[in-house]
């Protein structure tokens, strides 16, 4: 159950708190849950913080409309400790809370959130994962230069997983080595549309920018360059499947292209087709429940599920893993009781 702060009430600020999400509390709106949790205040005082920026959820402000899910962490601060918003991301400097996978002197890894921009460009200046680094404090590499502290290896904005951070010069070179001769094995697990004809297939492509839509890659023999992906089907489910993801080659949207390009888009990416016809075949299937979940999925159903690293300091082959999250697993769940004939609708 969720745990409230219990000091007692000197002012009309939310006192610093931490709360997690229990699994019987998941699906309330983020203003229901803490009214439950601070019955002393009311819905519009919470609704009144939630605009300020007191209320962070994991890490970073929300809108009132959040639906909360089991195992999100939500932090109540003071007014003077909210954070600033600029542009809808947190002002530099502002901590975002890291799902830390593990740590020692030279390797930080941590469970990335899908929605986080893992360093500043492209139009985002602020809240990335980069700048929470350095306001959690400690070294960090500086080969990446002062916009990329620590960072080795990127995934999309709406990719969540496990992701490497080198905490010194020595450690991202070995670390960036092993990248570069692939010798790291690197695993991500898929929700897509239709169910492959084949149990495991290697998809061997060239990859290369759009010839229109600039911000978009596509299967491009002439220019593009030399992509590898292997796959694995894990459960089918009537016109979705469950897929892991073998990447041998680490090329910008590769295994979202590569899988668009065989015709099974990953669910919920609205960049390569994978969200309408999810939200169609939902539709199609007269599942409320699954359209639902579907319609609350933010970003595609692309999880890094788990890497095998040689440590950059001693060697030691070593794998760590991000559990799958929320909406992801609460999708396949859904689909796992439609084939068992458990949906009641």
């Amino acid at each position: 159950m969720l745990t409230r702060h219990e000091d007692p009430v000197v002012n009309r600020e939310p006192a610093p708190s931490a709360l997690v999400v229990a699994h019987d509390q998941g699906g309330l709106r983020i203003d229901i849950l803490l009214k439950q949790v601070f019955p002393q205040y009311s819905r519009a005082q919470m609704q009144k913080w939630i605009k300020e920026g007191c209320i962070l959820v994991d890490g970073r402000p929300v809108r009132t409309s959040h639906v909360t899910r089991p195992g999100e962490k939500v932090e109540v601060r003071s007014a003077g400790e909210g954070p600033t918003k600029e542009g809808g991301v947190t002002r530099e400097g502002s901590p975002i809370a890291l799902e830390v996978l593990y740590e020692d002197d030279s390797l930080l890894v941590v469970n990335k959130p899908r929605g986080l921009v893992v360093h500043p460009g492209s139009g985002v200046a602020s809240g990335t994962l980069a700048q929470s680094l350095v306001a959690r404090g400690g070294p960090l590499s500086t080969i990446g230069g002062s916009e990329r502290p620590g960072i080795v290896h990127r995934l999309d904005k709406e990719t969540s997983g496990v992701l490497l951070i080198a905490k010194t010069d020595e450690a991202h070179i070995a670390l960036t080595l092993q990248f570069r001769e692939r010798t790291l094995e690197k695993r991500y697990l898929a929700l897509v549309n239709g169910v492959p004809r084949q149990a495991t297939d290697r998809i061997e492509t060239a990859i290369g920018r759009h010839p229109v839509h600039r911000k978009k890659m596509s299967v491009s023999p002439v220019t593009g360059r030399k992509s590898i992906t292997e796959y694995y089907l894990r459960g089918a489910y009537e016109e979705f499947a469950f897929l892991e993801v073998l990447l041998h080659t680490g090329r910008t949207h590769q295994i979202r292209v590569h899988l668009a390009h065989v015709g099974h888009p990953v669910v919920g990416d609205p960049v390569y087709g994978g969200r309408k016809r999810a939200l169609n075949v939902a539709a199609g299937m007269k599942s409320p429940a699954l359209v639902q979940a579907l319609t609350k999925l933010t970003g595609q159903a692309l999880h890094a599920h788990s890497i095998v690293v040689g440590h950059p300091v001693t060697g030691r082959r070593m794998r760590f893993e991000a559990p799958l999250p929320f909406d992801i697993t609460h999708l396949v769940q859904i689909l796992r009781q439609r084939l068992e004939g458990e949906d009641h609708e």
